[in-house]
Order: C-alpha cells, then structure tokens, then sequence
C-alpha cells in the first residue's frame, strides 16, 4: 500500500499486525517465539513512529529468559532492543552472544561482527536504511 500512496491504509495494516503479535505474545501459555516475534515487528516496522523499543526490549528479554539467554534469533532481537532503547554496552554484549552461538563464516554473524566493531567506534551502523533491510 505504502508503493501505491496509501500510507494511511498501510499504517493501519501494520498497527493491526503489531496487536495481533502483542496478544499472541500475551497469550496465557505464550512461548518465546510468539514474545520475540513481537519484539523484533516493534523494532523494524514501517512506518517507523509505530516502533516502540522499550517495549520491545521487555519481550525480547522474556523471550531470552525463557530460553536461558542461548537462542541466536532471540539474542539478536535482544541486542537490537538495547541499541534502539540507548543501551549500547548491553547491545554489544548481546550481539556478542549472538556471534558465538553461530557457526563460524555464519553471514549474519559476520554482519552483528561488523556492528560491534562499529559501536565500539562509537558509531552507529544501525541506521534506518540497515533497520530497512531487516524489517519484519
């Protein structure tokens, strides 16, 4: 919709998808998948305004916590969470984790790899146009 001009109709798409996953993740019984799948839509949808990191890094973290904090996919949404709410030492840590439970040569580790080296700089190689290309 969002190619044809209609935002509005996009925006209000989205935002139905978005309450679907929260009570999916709210569900009495909800697993890890249903709390990191929510997690990861508030942080890489479009239109970015319906993105809510804080919120995400709560499900993302319940996620993790159900899993022991050894689940590569729900790391990475944890990590990402940290980035988007200012915690940078908590993201590099996170996407740290990530890297390691990855086999090595893993493309999307050598990506997070590249990212912690950036945060380390201080730079961040998490722009809209990175978020873009890992949208749910």
């Amino acid at each position: 919709y969002i190619a044809t001009g209609d935002a509005d109709r996009a925006r209000s798409i989205v935002s139905r998808l978005l309450d679907a996953k929260r009570a999916a993740a709210d569900a009495e019984g909800a697993g890890p998948q249903a709390k990191n799948e929510y997690a990861w839509s508030l942080l890489t949808c479009d239109p970015v305004d319906l993105r809510d990191p804080a919120t995400a890094l709560e499900y993302a973290r319940s996620a993790n916590e159900m899993t022991g904090f050894e689940d590569p996919t729900f790391l990475d949404s944890l990590a990402l969470a940290h980035h988007r709410t200012g915690d940078t030492a908590g993201a590099i840590e996170d996407f740290r984790a990530y890297v390691d439970a990855r086999p090595p040569g893993h493309d999307v580790a050598t990506e997070r790899r590249d990212w912690i080296e950036a945060l380390e700089r201080g730079e961040n190689p998490l722009t809209l146009l990175a978020l873009a290309e890992i949208a749910f």
